[in-house]
């Protein structure tokens, strides 16, 4: 363009606007809650000008990423917006070609979500400013007997065809859509400890980590040194696939194998998800001292951040054990070793 630098001039489009469902039933400590969400996908559609090249330049934004409800007990839980825009690429402007690579063989793996999806669903203490929140990371905690929160009806993605009254749906959802702030300045950093069993049979396979026990004495409980507990986290993850698990191809689409034939799967387009064994930690508010939930696998609890990844106390057959942000301890009464680590949301 004359009188303009080349290297970037930007040209705006029109807002392209589509839609997709989110539906599901939740019970959560015997409070039932259904979801119907009409989610807006708007894309900026432009193109940019390059060094006198002419690029693509859309920008996606959904109405809602999060769809918090309030509960009597006066917490509440929060769903995580699944990323399911452009699932169905291929309805949402009809008339107008596929690109050609967009066979039905494509289509199927590519854009559309599976018969049931598992969204992330976290539980606050309360609805602003929480001291701790609960996550459901894994199929398999809600196959425990346990489980405080049960899905009754699965969730699914649907396509819906763009209307006014759709339109006019997803906004009023969006207008209504209740505050959730986490801390006094929506910055506040948490962390949660978690815990791996790794059973005798799986870490005698490890040479350096078999001979270990013998030298130490196994008539207590005993903290590993960090080489160790290093290559048992190793192991952990290559050989047993725990944290974490694979992410999607694309677009957040899992090829999911029901719990328990499979470790199930989160619809999600990030990697980071957590096993189905993870134990969570229980810990005080100030994260002196934690203890494991070994009845809430596949969940875990973060707590307020205090000061970076400190150090932490855990208590293993009621011995406490100084961690630094991760380890591993010898249980001599199973036999086990368990894995701690730190996580940061």
């Amino acid at each position: 363009m004359k009188g303009r630098s080349p290297r970037s001039v930007k040209l705006r489009g029109k807002w392209r606007r589509d839609y997709f469902r989110v539906s599901g039933g939740v019970d959560f400590e015997g409070e039932h809650i259904v979801y119907d969400e009409i989610i807006q996908v708007r894309t900026d559609v432009g193109v940019i000008f390059t060094m006198g090249l002419v690029k693509g330049d859309n920008r996606v934004f959904m109405s809602r990423l999060w769809v918090t409800r309030l509960l009597k007990n006066g917490g509440a839980l929060v769903m995580e917006v699944p990323e399911a825009w452009g699932l169905y690429g291929d309805l949402e402007h009809p008339g107008k070609p596929l690109p050609k690579n967009w066979t039905p063989k494509y289509i199927e793996k590519y854009l559309r979500p599976p018969p049931e999806i598992l969204p992330e669903l976290y539980w606050t203490s309360r609805p602003a400013n929480p001291t701790f929140v609960e996550a459901y990371l894994s199929e398999s905690y809600y196959a425990r007997p346990k489980a405080r929160l049960k899905i009754v009806t699965p969730f699914k993605i649907d396509f819906v065809p763009p209307s006014p009254e759709t339109e006019a749906k997803a906004i009023q959802q969006k207008n209504n859509e209740p505050p959730l702030p986490l801390g006094p300045d929506g910055r506040v950093g948490w962390m949660a400890h978690n815990a791996y069993v790794i059973p005798q049979s799986e870490w005698t396979k490890i040479d350096a980590v078999a001979s270990f026990p013998k030298a130490a004495d196994t008539d207590a409980d005993v903290v590993l040194p960090r080489d160790l507990a290093e290559a048992l986290g190793r192991y952990a993850r290559l050989q047993l696939h725990w944290d974490p698990h694979p992410a999607s191809e694309a677009y957040g689409v899992p090829q999911p194998v029901k719990f328990p034939d499979g470790e199930g799967v989160l619809y999600r387009q990030a990697s980071g998800l957590y096993a189905s064994d993870t134990i969570p930690l229980r810990c005080a508010e100030n994260m002196t001292e934690c203890r494991m939930a070994e009845d809430q696998k596949g969940s875990v609890v973060f707590y307020r951040e205090q000061k970076g990844p400190a150090k932490f106390t855990v208590v293993v057959n009621g011995v406490s054990f100084r961690m630094d942000g991760g380890g591993a301890v010898y249980d001599h009464v199973s036999g086990a070793i368990y894995i701690f680590s730190s996580t940061l949301m």
